[in-house]
């Protein structure tokens, strides 16, 4: 059996990017607020959420 046939075999799992995502946005909603104010929760969450959605995909 080749790498290419074992590594077709096992499907893509997006849980890392989700657990990931979403526990980075609401880290990142709370950092904005209390560092920049109420008008910063929602820049703040998505630009680390996105981060966190790097990094869930990378372990996942």
């Amino acid at each position: 059996m080749s790498k290419e046939d074992s590594a077709a075999e096992k499907p893509e799992s997006n849980n890392g990017k989700i657990v990931g995502g979403g526990t980075a946005a609401v880290v990142g909603g709370v950092i904005g607020a209390l560092l920049l104010g109420n008008y910063a929760i929602l820049p703040a969450a998505v630009v680390v959420g996105v981060l966190g959605v790097a990094l869930g995909s990378v372990f996942d």
